[in-house]
């Protein structure tokens, strides 16, 4: 079965969140997306406030992890990213392996990632949103530096979010109710 490399920067960073509704997604490792950058835009009901892009920005980079997942995983990753509702676009981005340092004999791989559409509405994340990106960062062993600077991102203070029931739960979910909250409710 064939698989695609994935770079996860928000939500996904998080294993919980991304195999909530990509049951195939694998830990591969970390890496850097260097000149761009994290941002937040466009206020989103799941997370009731602004969630994260990546911009080209020259200069900066964007620490995330690499995961690896099935092709009949693409249309749920889409899904949950809002491709249908035209909220984020896929994009492919060259990433520089740091932990491993190589995957497949390469420290430069292309993976599949995502970027909001519309970016004329920055906005502050929720705190729920916040806490899930460092706790995934955390989890997978980003760099200390880099989850300092997540850290100190600034929210809007909201703290309570239907998903995190989901992601904390998802086992006693059903199917049809994890593709709702991944796929309706952007």
């Amino acid at each position: 079965m064939s698989r695609f490399y994935y770079f996860g920067y928000g939500s996904n960073l998080l294993q919980e969140r991304i195999r909530l509704g990509n049951k195939s997604a694998e830990f591969v490792g970390t890496g850097i997306v260097e000149d761009h950058r994290l941002g937040f835009y466009r206020y989103s009901d799941r997370w009731k406030g602004a969630t994260a892009t990546i911009e080209n920005i020259e200069g900066s980079q964007v620490i995330g992890c690499v995961w690896t997942m099935l092709n009949s995983d693409m249309e749920n990753i889409d899904a949950q990213e809002g491709v249908p509702q035209n909220v984020y676009k896929p994009i492919e981005l060259n990433v520089k392996m740091i932990n491993p340092l190589k995957v497949d004999g390469f420290q430069n791989i292309k993976c599949r990632s995502y970027q909001i559409v519309d970016t004329s509405s920055p906005g502050l994340p929720s705190d729920a949103y916040k806490n899930v990106i460092v706790s995934g960062a955390k989890q997978n062993n980003l760099p200390d530096f880099y989850i300092e600077k997540l850290q100190k991102i600034e929210s809007n203070g909201v703290c309570e979010v239907k998903i995190l029931e989901f992601i904390n739960n998802s086992s006693v979910k059903t199917e049809e109710e994890i593709k709702i909250v991944n796929g309706v409710e952007q």
